[in-house]
């Protein structure tokens, strides 16, 4: 939203809609260009990585608005101090590092997803989130 919100304010928000009629090709590579790069450029590192195979700025703001979401929930539920219903103790292997002895100070985590068959609830993206030390796991579904 702040991005597309930017884009209005510097005047480049056209790249968000379709292409006018009286504007030709190369007027419109170059503005969509231009917005493309005012996006990667507001964009941490490691979320502009995710957007630089897009090739128009509608697919750029889809995707960086995803990873900006995606972000926000992950810092907000590592954030809290929750004891979940569906907690699973999980094992992994002990060979060459030593635990950590302070809660969330290294959390596991792992995404996977769209799955070819949604499941009975319907979700098809599976993000877990695992303690390191108390061995305690989070599965996420949507």
């Amino acid at each position: 939203m702040q991005i597309e919100d930017y884009l209005y304010g510097k005047d480049l928000w056209q790249p968000l809609e379709n292409k006018p009629i009286g504007m030709t090709d190369a007027e419109w590579n170059v503005l969509d260009r231009k917005a493309m790069s005012v996006i990667r450029l507001l964009l941490s590192r490691n979320v502009a990585f995710h957007t630089a195979k897009e090739k128009n700025t509608k697919e750029s703001i889809v995707v960086a608005e995803h990873l900006n979401e995606f972000n926000l929930k992950t810092a907000q539920l590592t954030s809290v101090d929750i004891d979940f219903d569906d907690e699973k103790r999980v094992s992994f292997l002990k060979a060459g590092r030593t635990l950590k002895e302070q809660k969330l100070e290294l959390v596991h985590s792992d995404l996977w997803g769209p799955a070819p068959v949604t499941s009975l609830g319907g979700a098809s993206y599976y993000m877990t989130f695992i303690d390191d030390s108390t061995r305690k796991a989070l599965v996420l579904k949507r």
